[in-house]
């Protein structure tokens, strides 16, 4: 089910309130991360789903967004999320002047792309996204959004309900 909204509500901290409305989705247990206030970082639960969220940042000389994946572990050290941690989904905001759209990233495809810490892999503390706007023109890019689109929802008018809420699906 398609839905148009005017790009002026569109919520760029997290969803307009009209689409979690329209998608049934019920936001609770919001908590800001004082100290990835940069990178708007905030955890939640959708539904019945644990949520950790980010929002990219363009870079100057880089094509694709810049975001941050870490926490502090009991020393201090900024590690990678593990597989250990309380978590469903990864989800990152990125937008470009009137284009805006999450990557909704499930925990098993962050540990399979070596992004969540496990015993196999060591994790990132932070890594590049590619939105659908975005042409790399570097072959790693390009691979690297192949499979990052897999996750991928614009949230550009008119928006996929219905995709939206698969995405958001354990």
């Amino acid at each position: 089910m398609l839905y148009h909204f005017k790009l002026d509500t569109l919520n760029q901290e997290f969803l307009p309130q009209a689409i979690l409305e329209k998608g049934n989705f019920k936001l609770t247990n919001f908590e800001l991360e004082e100290e990835g206030r940069a990178y708007k970082a905030c955890t939640f639960k959708l539904n019945n789903t644990r949520v950790i969220c980010r929002t990219a940042k363009a870079t100057p000389k880089k094509e694709g967004q810049f975001v941050t994946f870490w926490k502090r572990n009991a020393e201090g050290v900024t590690v990678p999320f593990s597989e250990d941690d309380a978590f469903d989904f990864y989800v990152i905001n990125v937008h470009d002047r009137e284009r805006f759209g999450q990557f909704i990233i499930p925990k098993a495809v962050g540990l399979e792309q070596g992004l969540v810490h496990s015993a196999i892999k060591p994790g990132k503390r932070g890594f590049r996204v590619y939105p659908s706007w975005v042409v790399p023109t570097n072959n790693q890019a390009k691979q690297t959004q192949s499979w990052q689109l897999n996750y991928f929802v614009s949230l550009i008018t008119p928006i996929d309900i219905d995709l939206l809420n698969k995405r958001y699906t354990i």
